[in-house]
C-alpha cells in the first residue's frame, strides 16, 4: 500500500536525485491489452505466475522475475527489450512475469513498490535490477545472476599463474567447502554481483604452501598498493559482503542515485568532501588516491560540488557555507564525524586513521532542551531523547518529522487528535521530534528513512527494538497499531463521530501523481 512520504535520502539529495527518487508507481496510464507474451516456440519463453503455480517460482533457484501492471507505460516499453534478451539468453535462468494488479499478495510478499521491478535469484540470494532498461543491460544482468560465485583452484600450477599476474584484481578465498564461511562468501559475491573475478580453494595444504590463513580472503591486484586482506569475522556475512562491495567500488568518485542506494544498503561509511574550486578537488583526489590501499576496506570517499549540494553540509554537522569541507557519515546509525583540520596529506591521513581505529568521537546535533515539556505531545530533541523516549516504564510513540515536509504538516492534525485521544491512558506517552534539527542517538536503534516516521518504543524492553508504523496514516490504523502492541493498556476505539471516511479512503494512483507534483512545486 502506497503511503506518501518524502524519502530522507531524496530530501538531502533533492536537487540531484529529484526525478529518479519520486517514482513509486508509474502515473502514466497506458491502454495495453496485457504484458506481451514472448513466443511459445522458445524454450526460454516467460511464464506467468499466479497463486496456482507460485510453487514453480519457489522451486526455481535460478530465475529472473518481472513485476508489472497492465497500465504501466514503462512496462510496455520494457516488454520488447526483455523479449529480445530472453531470445538471446544462453543461461539456465527461467523467466517469470507477475501482474501485480492481478496478484497483489505475491507482489506484497516481495515488497514491490515500483513498476516494472526486475529481480534475479541465485539459490536464496536476491538481486534487483537497477540499470537502464536496455537489451545489453538486461543480458548482462541475466549473465551475472546465473554465473557461479567463484572458480575453484585445485592445483599449484593454476595458483602460480594467478599470483604471477593478478591483472586488474581478483579475490582469492580459502575455506572449507560448504561450511558457513564458504556460504557467506558466496552470498558476498552474488549479492554484490561483482565484476571482479573470484577464485577459491578448499585445500588447507594449498593455503599453507602460499602462506595464507585458512580461512582467509584477500584482494590481489597488479598494483600491490591496492592489495587488501579481509580482517573481520567470516561468520559475519554482512561485514564480508561490505568488504567485497568496497573492493569492487571506486574508492574516490562522484555520486549518483544508484551508487548512493548501494552504499546505503551495504551500510558503508562515506567520507563526503564538499568543494567549489577545481584546484582543491584535484589536490584532495590525489591525496586520497595515495591513501587508498590503507583505507579502502573501511569506507569510500564521495565528491560533492557545493553548488549542487548546498545545505547538505548542515546535515553532516559541518559549518554552513564553509568549503572545502569533509565529514564521514555512517548511514547505518546516522552518525557523523566532521573533519576539523587542514587538507594536507599528513592531516587527512591522521583523520582517516583515527576514524578507522575508533579514536574519533561523533558529533550530534540537538535543538535546545524544551523549558516547558508538559503538553500532550512531548517535545523530543537529541539531548533528552534517552531520558524521554527510552524510559522502560512506559510506551513511547514517537513522530519524527520535518518542517519542510508537506505530508508531515498534513499529519500533525491527526497526531494532535491521537494525543488528545490517549491523554487519559496511563502508561503511554506521545512525542515528536524534528528529524533535521536533531540527530537520533545510537542507543535508539532507529533509522530515519523517510518523513514522517513513526516508532513505538515498547515498555520493559531490555534490548531497544522500536516497532515501526508502516500502515496508512488513518485514525483506525493508528489505533489498531497501538492496540496490537500495547495489549496491557486500554486504548480507546475510534468512535463513529470521529471517523472521516472521505479523508481515510486511500486512492493510491492519485497519491502517486500528487507526490510528483507536490515535490516539483516544493523544489
Amino acid at each position: 500500500m502506497l503511503s506518501p512520504t518524502v524519502s530522507f535520502a531524496s530530501f538531502i539529495f533533492l536537487i540531484a536525485f529529484f526525478l529518479q527518487k519520486i517514482v513509486a508507481k508509474d502515473s502514466k496510464q497506458v491502454n495495453v491489452d496485457e504484458f506481451p507474451t514472448f513466443g511459445d516456440k522458445n524454450t526460454k519463453m516467460r511464464i506467468d505466475i499466479t497463486k496456482d503455480n507460485f510453487q514453480l517460482l519457489k522451486d526455481s533457484p535460478n530465475s529472473i522475475t518481472v513485476f508489472h501492471t497492465e497500465w504501466c507505460g514503462h512496462c510496455k516499453d520494457l516488454a520488447p527489450k526483455l523479449a529480445k534478451a530472453i531470445e538471446k539468453s544462453t543461461t539456465k535462468n527461467k523467466f517469470f512475469c507477475i501482474d501485480c494488479d492481478k496478484q497483489p499478495d505475491i507482489c506484497n510478499q516481495f515488497k514491490i513498490e515500483r513498476y516494472p521491478t526486475i529481480i534475479g535469484r541465485y539459490d536464496d540470494i536476491i538481486n534487483r535490477f537497477s540499470l537502464q532498461f536496455t537489451e545489453d543491460a538486461l543480458l548482462h544482468f541475466d549473465t551475472k545472476v546465473a554465473e557461479d560465485p567463484y572458480i575453484e583452484i585445485q592445483d599449484v600450477k593454476k595458483m602460480d599463474a594467478l599470483l604471477k599476474d593478478p591483472g586488474n584484481g581478483f579475490f582469492l578465498f580459502f575455506a572449507k567447502k560448504n561450511d558457513i564461511v564458504d556460504k557467506n562468501f558466496i552470498y558476498a559475491v552474488k549479492s554484490n554481483m561483482v565484476d571482479i573475478p573470484a577464485y577459491a580453494s578448499h585445500d588447507v595444504k594449498l593455503a599453507k604452501k602460499y602462506s595464507y590463513d585458512f580461512p582467509s580472503l584477500q584482494y590481489l591486484h597488479k598494483d600491490s598498493k591496492k592489495n587488501c586482506v579481509y580482517k573481520q569475522k567470516f561468520e559475519d556475512k554482512t561485514a564480508l559482503a561490505r568488504f567485497v562491495f568496497l573492493m569492487d567500488t571506486e574508492f574516490v568518485a562522484g555520486i549518483d542515485q544508484d551508487d548512493y542506494e548501494k552504499i546505503e544498503e551495504r551500510e558503508v561509511p562515506v567520507a563526503f568532501y564538499f568543494y567549489s574550486e577545481e584546484k582543491d578537488l584535484d589536490a584532495f583526489k590525489a591525496t586520497c588516491k595515495s591513501l587508498e590501499s590503507k583505507f579502502k576496506a573501511n569506507f569510500v570517499v564521495r565528491l560533492l560540488n557545493y553548488d549542487s549540494y548546498t545545505g547538505y553540509e548542515e546535515v553532516l554537522n559541518l559549518p554552513k557555507g564553509v568549503v572545502p569541507a569533509l565529514a564521514i557519515h555512517e548511514m547505518a546509525n546516522n552518525t557523523k564525524y566532521p573533519y576539523k583540520g587542514n587538507f594536507s596529506a599528513a592531516s587527512l591521513e591522521e583523520y582517516f586513521k583515527n576514524y578507522s581505529e575508533g579514536k574519533i568521537k561523533p558529533t550530534y546535533k540537538s535543538e535546545p532542551m524544551p523549558s516547558n515539556n508538559n503538553g500532550l505531545i512531548k517535545i523530543v530533541v537529541h539531548d533528552n531523547f534517552i531520558q524521554e523516549v527510552l524510559d522502560k516504564s512506559r510506551y513511547f510513540f514517537l513522530l519524527i518529522t520535518s518542517p519542510q515536509c508537506k505530508f508531515c504538516k498534513e499529519f500533525l492534525e491527526m497526531y494532535d487528535w491521537l494525543a488528545e485521544k490517549l491523554k487519559g491512558v496511563n502508561g503511554i506517552v506521545v512525542g515528536k521530534m524534528d528529524g533535521l534539527a536533531n540527530d537520533i542517538p545510537r542507543e535508539a536503534n532507529a533509522k530515519l528513512v523517510c518523513f514522517p516516521t513513526l516508532y513505538l518504543y515498547l515498555k520493559g524492553e531490555e534490548n531497544v527494538t522500536p516497532v515501526s508504523f508502516e500502515g496508512n496514516r488513518t485514525k483506525d490504523e493508528l489505533i489498531s497499531f497501538l492496540k496490537k502492541h500495547c495489549k496491557d493498556l486500554s486504548i480507546p476505539d475510534v468512535s463513529m463521530e470521529e471517523k472521516d471516511v472521505k479523508k481515510e479512503i486511500v486512492n493510491e494512483d492519485k497519491e502517486a501523481e500528487e507526490i510528483e507534483s507536490d515535490m516539483e512545486e516544493e523544489l
